[in-house]
């Protein structure tokens, strides 16, 4: 059983942790997060983010941390100067697109680019001049993050078709009541998952976003967990086999009572087959027992 508190020490991959835990006790064991704290300093537009217009990629050159609307709607248009396309916002902050009128299309963007513009992250998609995307984009990552771990039970499933999205085991969710440039502080109260005791030798925390594509931090993410053994596991593992064995004895008791039908089945055929007298004297037998 132990207390830890953990932080990531990679500048590169600062929403990444590598851990080392004491093995407990007993063959398994209980992982609980019970809290993250962060700076949201999120980089939500990269210097190799792009949007393809006429077959050219056209890049931003810089990262940025925190955007509104209005800023990125100037970013698009000046990264897209050189297209003769432009990008407007209505009154609801969705964006409009108006082309030169030569028949070319976008279709395709980056995935950050994407949430920013309101695009489905992975699904295809083209935007003709004139066309207004009808959803107002993601100006700080996706409205959820989750904590996962390369331990534990799986515990998200999208079946959205992406080499992102995958079955993955879940440790936290942090909701998006966040503001750029301010901690993030986030206590769990949902996820608790049983890990083997030997896994505790090698864990590995990362924080991505709702489509399970890591998040870029700027500062050191730590992490309070807390590794327990004995009355949960116990009882845990005691309701498993109780089940287990009530599923047997339901299983055999079944069985049983087939057996005694075909037994019976198979005495009444077998006297259906002997005449009155054979009969008479089975029963004079069985009853004289």
């Amino acid at each position: 059983m132990g207390e830890y508190t953990i932080a990531s020490n990679d500048a590169s991959h600062y929403n990444k942790i590598y851990a080392y835990f004491e093995p407990v006790s007993s063959e398994m064991a209980t992982m609980t997060v019970t809290g993250l704290t962060t700076n949201c300093c999120i980089k939500v537009l990269k210097s190799e983010d792009f949007i393809r217009i006429r077959n050219i990629n056209y890049r931003f050159w810089k990262d940025y941390t925190q955007l509104n609307h209005v800023m990125f709607i100037e970013l698009l248009n000046k990264a897209t100067k050189a297209s003769n396309w432009e990008f407007f916002l209505d009154d609801c902050n969705r964006i409009k697109v108006y082309g030169d009128g030569s028949g070319y299309v976008i279709d395709e963007a980056s995935y950050n680019v994407r949430l920013l513009m309101g695009l489905h992250p992975f699904d295809p998609f083209i935007l003709r001049s004139g066309d207004l995307i009808q959803t107002v984009g993601f100006m700080l990552s996706t409205p959820v993050l989750y904590l996962t771990s390369n331990i534990g039970m799986k515990a998200y499933m999208n079946n959205q078709r992406s080499k992102y999205t995958q079955n993955s085991k879940i440790l936290m969710r942090i909701n998006n009541s966040f503001s750029a440039n301010y901690p993030i502080i986030a206590s769990n109260a949902e996820f608790t998952t049983m890990v083997a005791s030997n896994d505790l030798s090698s864990v590995e925390f990362t924080l991505v976003d709702a489509n399970m594509v890591d998040i870029e931090l700027l500062s050191p993410m730590y992490l309070s967990v807390s590794i327990k053994l004995g009355e949960v596991n116990a009882e845990l593992l005691s309701l498993t086999k109780g089940m287990a064995g009530a599923l047997s004895w339901a299983e055999s008791m079944k069985n049983n009572e087939a057996n005694k039908r075909a037994a019976e089945l198979k005495a009444y055929d077998i006297l259906s087959t002997m005449n009155t007298d054979d009969q008479f004297r089975l029963m004079n037998a069985h009853n004289s027992k």
